[in-house]
């Protein structure tokens, strides 16, 4: 085993108290200029298009006609974009399809109320209807199993008669739990808790 010496090199030397002091100054304010120069870099830029729980409550709280305009234009995008991420065309396959989080950004779009609720929950009937089974889903699954029950406990009790919105969200479930239960009887489920 060969060894390898190491030159010790000092650059510095002895030196004065004041120009000790310099030189920590100097080396604090490059140090600083290097945080705040890579702090700048980490700044994130969302995609105006990306579902936000900020987004949904101006959606619900919005009062002003223009900016219902303006937000429900924004939440067709989004819809439209997520829809292409479902991959309803391609049969849930393709390199631009993302299901689990498709199934989520809808389980949060579907939360603003109207129009735009039932075809968040028809996108999301039709792509749980029609997606090959995948031990990947299994997550996502669960987040949508768990979303049905509330949205079942908290809206609908309430209600004596069942609207549009809740007929689907029970057809939502009932696939959601089929997907579930078929992964429980093959075993794909252990340790998944």
């Amino acid at each position: 085993m060969p060894i390898h010496k190491v030159p010790v090199v000092h650059k510095f030397g002895i030196i004065s108290h004041s120009q000790r002091l310099e030189l920590q100054e100097r080396l604090l304010r490059q140090s600083l200029e290097q945080t705040v120069s890579t702090h700048r870099m980490q700044t994130v830029t969302r995609n105006p298009l990306e579902v936000t729980e900020g987004f949904i409550h101006q959606y619900n709280d919005a009062t002003d006609y223009r900016e219902k305009e303006r937000l429900d234009d924004k939440a067709r995008k989004m819809l439209l974009r997520i829809r292409r991420r479902t991959g309803l065309k391609d049969g849930g396959t393709g390199d631009h399809v993302n299901l689990p989080m498709a199934w989520s950004e809808l389980a949060m779009l579907a939360q603003c109320r109207g129009k735009i609720q039932e075809e968040c929950l028809e996108v999301l009937i039709t792509s749980l209807d029609q997606v090959p089974l995948s031990t990947h889903h299994i997550p996502s699954l669960f987040f949508l199993a768990e979303t049905t029950l509330y949205w079942l406990r908290t809206d609908a009790i309430n209600q004596p008669f069942l609207r549009t919105a809740e007929l689907k969200l029970l057809k939502m479930g009932q696939l959601t739990f089929t997907r579930l239960l078929y992964h429980q009887l093959v075993g794909n489920l252990e340790g998944q808790a």
